[in-house]
């Protein structure tokens, strides 16, 4: 019984890394984030790490530039 314990906290704590490596979402400075929640506009991110879950939100890099 220890082991199938041990077993199922540890495949746990290694989707939960999973899940949060895959939400990191770093923005340089002359990027801006816009994050659709659920399809619709949400918020404007700034410049700097950003946490979006995939489930239900979706940032999109908007570069700001001088051209």
């Amino acid at each position: 019984m220890i082991g199938f314990t041990f077993g199922f906290t540890s495949i746990l704590i290694l989707l939960v890394a999973v899940l949060i490596a895959s939400s990191i979402r770093i923005f340089r400075e002359y990027e801006r984030g816009v994050v659709f929640m659920l399809g619709r506009f949400w918020k404007v991110k700034g410049p700097g790490l950003v946490l979006s879950f995939r489930s239900c939100s979706r940032p999109c890099a908007w570069i700001l530039g001088s051209e």
